[in-house]
């Protein structure tokens, strides 16, 4: 209802703990909802533990009511009663959440190379398939951020997740970790996008 997902539920993927849930019912119904999950963000080379709201969500005739207020609130004193210092989110609309303390720290950004553009190897690196949970694509992946304020350290759950979506859409993308004389230097997920051919509108038989 919040967000039209009709995906249906499966109850093998990953799952955050209850506690990482801000919930608000009435009698039964849930009408409200916030969730907490758990990773850190590199500042001055140490990994601060951060609390990333998601799935704020509120039955469509609950809205108005202060009930995404209430559970952000929520999420928010849970984070500190575990030491999570930072929290983070990708806001759906500002007013909310700078009345909660937040502000605009960063950007997701897309960017397109052509794949012809792009330098190529010296043959110095060796590549071979990897899973994103694989403990090789996470120690790249912690060397790559540790010099970067505000870059992700990913948890158990982030790459469980990265990992249940890939084998679910198996055809969709693969993951590879580069070795340089045996040790893992570099790692790169690909993704597959379909090929539709669009034929042109048959054009009308004129009659004889």
């Amino acid at each position: 209802m919040a967000f039209g997902n009709t995906d249906p539920h499966d109850d093998h993927a990953p799952a955050l703990p209850h506690d990482r849930f801000s919930c608000v019912y009435e009698g039964d119904r849930l009408v409200a909802m916030a969730r907490t999950r758990p990773f850190a963000q590199w500042f001055g080379r140490r990994a601060v533990p951060c609390g990333g709201v998601s799935s704020v969500m509120i039955a469509t005739d609950r809205r108005g009511q202060g009930l995404a207020r209430a559970v952000v609130r929520h999420a928010l004193d849970a984070m500190a009663t575990r030491g999570e210092a930072i929290s983070s989110l990708f806001p759906t609309t500002a007013t909310l959440y700078r009345s909660l303390g937040y502000e605009i720290a960063g950007t997701y950004r897309v960017q397109r190379v052509p794949i012809d553009e792009l330098p190529a190897g010296d043959g110095s690196i060796e590549w071979e398939p990897a899973a994103f949970d694989a403990v090789d694509v996470r120690s790249v992946a912690n060397r790559a951020g540790i010099d970067h304020d505000g870059w992700l350290v990913r948890g158990d759950l982030d790459y469980g997740w990265l990992e249940y979506h890939r084998r679910q859409r198996s055809t969709s993308g693969d993951v590879f970790v580069g070795r340089r004389d045996g040790a893992p230097v570099a790692a790169v997920a690909v993704s597959y996008l379909s090929l539709i051919h669009i034929s042109e509108p048959t054009r009308p038989m004129k009659e004889s």
